[in-house]
């Protein structure tokens, strides 16, 4: 399964895509955290410490600086 979503700053929303279709598009409400530290996939953090690991396999994680759309998703999932 290729999953993959992406914030968008400029119009408040999450996007979510399942095998490079969009699935859903939401607004963000409230505050949004400020992120600090690295990237971790995996696991949860709270307060601190870690937990919630995931017991399955994560394969080929990418990220980048900026807002994906349908398109450019469709491109990571079929490899081009």
């Amino acid at each position: 399964m290729h999953l993959a979503g992406s914030y968008s700053s400029v119009s408040d929303t999450i996007s979510l895509f399942v095998d490079g279709d969009l699935v859903e598009t939401v607004s963000v409400t409230g505050d949004v955290f400020a992120a600090s530290g690295p990237v971790v996939v995996g696991r949860s953090q709270a307060a601190g410490s870690p937990g919630r690991f995931w017991t399955g396999a994560v394969d080929d994680v990418l990220t980048f600086p900026g807002v994906v759309d349908e398109t450019k998703v469709r491109q990571f999932k079929d490899g081009s």
